[in-house]
């Protein structure tokens, strides 16, 4: 089997790492409060979390106001490797 990874997208479709950080936290945050058992205390810190996470991400200016360049694009793809592509390919 052979496997070839292409990666495309123009600069304004790719989510900031900052903003995609902190939907991965927000994504985090809801697991947990979905985990029954949790105490009232730590019900109110989870949502306590989850509102300074979603607040964060509005105030997170989701644009660039200039086009990354190659160094930055090439270092964006790489922190997004092993979070999405590494957990989605099965051990061969």
């Amino acid at each position: 089997m052979d496997i070839d990874f292409v990666f495309t997208a123009h600069p304004t479709q790719v989510m900031r790492r900052g903003r995609l950080s902190k939907c991965q936290e927000i994504r985090a945050i809801m697991h947990r409060l979905s985990v029954p058992g949790l105490t009232n205390g730590e019900r109110q810190s989870l949502l306590q979390k989850l509102q300074y996470q979603v607040h964060m991400c509005w105030r997170t200016d989701s644009l660039r106001r200039k086009p990354p360049s190659p160094q930055e694009e090439q270092r964006a793809l790489m922190s997004y490797i092993p979070e999405s592509i590494f957990p989605a390919v099965p051990v061969l």
